[in-house]
């Protein structure tokens, strides 16, 4: 039995932290070699723990094969996709062990948009043009059950379209898969057929946002929270709310700012993570900014900072962890409205609150923009442009200057019917020029 098993595989076996350890150098089948080891109470489990090892390598390497050629199901290919962000995050988090939301977005598509059609069970080499064209109209008919109820007598099916932006998530995964094949190919990626699908996108109204007076309101109100001290968290939320409101962060980024963020001698605060993530990622690369602060900010930054570790978070939760966005949501629409605000606004309003209000103070949009991080002026006038009805009676009362007649009369003009005289149509108000 020795002899047999020495032509098969050469296997040493010695005595490690009391249990037998099997070791042995292996070619794979790929022509590589290197160096095993296995454990086991005795050395039949060891050696079969070892050639369990010895087989998962050369599966895996027979599957990176296969890949490289093209001969995974898409479906194969967008999970290992997901995976490898997911890894890839871990990598970088190290000792922040911070839940990432988007491997679990990524897998619903999966599931929901991209498993249940027949393209899923494609190899990546079979996938063409017209395959991608039936997937996209096949995408764009996709709806799902809104009703919770899961009592069957009961339930009665909403079927709803998918978003926009659900859609070109699945869209971005399978381009990213093939894009990856077809990147050293002389063949062109199929890509192209499979274009995004455009977002609707609401025009923003001042029922969006706090204007004028409101941000000062709210401003003075997180300020008595804050020196009140009911709760524990109210002094964090209150610092966290009032740097968003003028500084116009996203409620990510300031979850995930941390003391090295800032930068006290300069005055400056280093804009680099999301607290979602806490690798260094941002939303885009345009988000990594820095933002010289006003002496409010400095003030709250400084005074949160104080005694704190250089890894440590400016706006902790209890545990000294990453803050709950949706706590932080709850806290504070129950301040706004303890405030007299009624508007239905959440953490990411404040954002757009003060983007809006910096664009109302006649900031240039360029300057509004970079603060904001936005890689477009256009994504800073499309979003955070809204016209205030203060800005419209503006507006009405500089007409009365330049017409020389009140309001009223203009109003009134309008209504005023026209007369006929001879062949003519006359307006009474614009023949009496509004009563003057």
């Amino acid at each position: 039995m020795a002899k047999k098993e020495k032509k098969e595989l050469e296997i040493k076996y010695d005595i490690h932290k009391g249990r037998i350890r099997a070791r042995t150098t292996v070619i794979y089948i790929d022509g590589t070699s290197g160096r095993q080891e296995a454990y086991g109470n005795t050395q039949t489990a060891a050696k079969k723990e070892l050639k369990a090892k010895i087989d998962k390598v050369n599966a895996e390497i027979r599957y990176g094969e296969q890949k490289l050629d093209g001969e995974i199901t898409l479906a194969q290919a967008v999970l290992d996709k997901i995976e490898e962000r997911k890894n890839a995050y871990d990598r970088e988090k190290g000792r922040e062990k911070i839940r990432d939301t988007t491997s679990s977005r990524d897998m619903d598509v999966y599931r929901n948009l991209l498993q249940p059609n027949e393209i899923s069970r494609k190899l990546i080499n079979q996938i063409f043009p017209r395959d991608l064209e039936k997937y996209r109209k096949w995408l764009e008919n996709a709806q799902y059950d809104k009703c919770q109820i899961k009592d069957s007598a009961k339930h009665t099916p909403n079927l709803q379209h998918y978003s926009a932006s659900t859609l070109n998530r699945v869209i971005r995964l399978v381009v990213a898969v093939l894009d990856d094949f077809y990147r050293y190919s002389e063949h062109k990626s199929p890509t192209e057929a499979l274009q995004p699908f455009k977002q609707a996108i609401q025009n923003k109204t001042e029922a969006d946002f706090l204007i004028d007076d409101e941000v000062n309101i709210c401003l003075k109100y997180f300020a008595e929270r804050r020196n009140e001290g009911r709760f524990p968290l109210d002094e964090i939320y209150a610092d966290m709310f009032s740097v968003a409101l003028m500084l116009a962060c996203r409620p990510g980024e300031l979850r995930g700012l941390k003391k090295r963020d800032w930068d006290v001698k300069k005055r400056n605060l280093y804009i680099r993570r999301t607290g979602e993530y806490g690798d260094g990622r941002t939303k885009t690369e345009e988000s990594q900014r820095i933002l010289p602060v006003m002496s409010s900010v400095a003030e709250i930054l400084e005074r949160r900072c104080k005694n704190l570790k250089a890894d440590s978070y400016i706006f902790p939760n209890t545990k000294n962890g990453v803050i709950s966005e949706s706590n932080a949501n709850k806290k504070l629409q129950r301040w706004l409205k303890e405030a007299g605000i009624t508007k239905d606004l959440h953490f990411h309003s404040l954002r757009g609150s003060s983007g809006t209000y910096m664009l109302e103070k006649d900031v240039p949009l360029e300057v509004v923009s970079s603060i904001m991080g936005h890689s477009k002026t256009e994504t800073t006038r499309k979003y955070y442009v809204a016209v205030s009805e203060r800005r419209k009676r503006e507006v009405v009362e500089r007409m009365e200057v330049f017409f020389g007649c009140r309001t009223e009369d203009i109003r009134r003009a309008s209504l005023i019917p026209f007369m006929e005289k001879g062949d003519e149509k006359v307006n009474s108000a614009v023949a009496g020029g509004c009563g003057l």
